[in-house]
């Protein structure tokens, strides 16, 4: 892309300068990707996420079942989550053509959240239920793929691998934690309701610290000064 003056993943204005300093960078190391706050900043917000959504898909029979319904139904939830975050994977290179990172991990964020806050009100009924599902299994699709897309930009293309294996330690770590997590709510509450609006609340939260994500390799933004 950048023989034809165009930077792969948009949005840069000399991209083959930016490509240029970059290829002549060296690449970093494990600790300097780990001592970057923008690691860890990207690995926790997008562990917020993974980790609600590995918490309420290994629950959510349970869930449905303690409301009163059918187990067949409460199967039938879980595919409608499997399908609709094979949607939004399918969609995502559409979608992030026609928005920013920034944009796209707001609106991520925000219909997860929306997803959980539904799933908070079981009570009302199968739908709702059904529609929390839907919603989070949507936007929390989005997730993996746009980590995907903000590794490159923030680490430099040099590092990316090393960057993802690194975040997705990081989220795998947390998320293990999460599906115990519910359990224990669900013990000592009697419902459910109480982690989902939890995990609800931190992803909303989380949404206040989108427009702080470093988009350039810290290298490029030093010479940029």
């Amino acid at each position: 892309p950048t023989d034809k003056g165009v930077h792969p993943d948009g949005g840069e204005s000399d991209p083959e300068a930016v490509a240029r300093q970059q290829s002549k960078a060296r690449p970093a190391s494990a600790r300097t990707i780990l001592t970057d706050p923008a690691f860890w900043m990207l690995g926790l917000l997008f562990s917020i996420v993974i980790s609600g959504s590995k918490g309420m898909v290994t629950n959510l029979a349970p869930l449905a079942i303690d409301q009163g319904i059918e187990a067949s139904a409460a199967a039938l939830l879980i595919s409608a989550y499997s399908a609709s975050g094979f949607i939004s994977k399918l969609s995502f290179a559409a979608v992030a053509d026609l928005l920013s990172p920034r944009i796209l991990a707001l609106v991520a964020f925000a219909g997860f959240a929306i997803g959980l806050a539904l799933l908070s009100q079981a009570s009302a009924g199968y739908w709702v239920i059904a529609a929390g599902v839907c919603l989070a299994g949507l936007f929390g699709g989005l997730v993996v793929p746009l980590k995907s897309l903000l590794a490159p930009r923030i680490f430099g293309t040099g590092v990316v691998g090393r960057a993802m294996g690194l975040l997705s330690t990081l989220s795998l770590c947390i998320s293990f934690a999460a599906p115990p997590l519910f359990g224990l709510m669900f013990d000592l509450t009697g419902s459910y309701s109480m982690i989902c609006m939890i995990f609800a609340g931190l992803t909303a939260t989380a949404m206040l610290a989108v427009p702080y994500i470093r988009m350039h390799p810290k290298e490029v933004g030093a010479a940029n000064a």
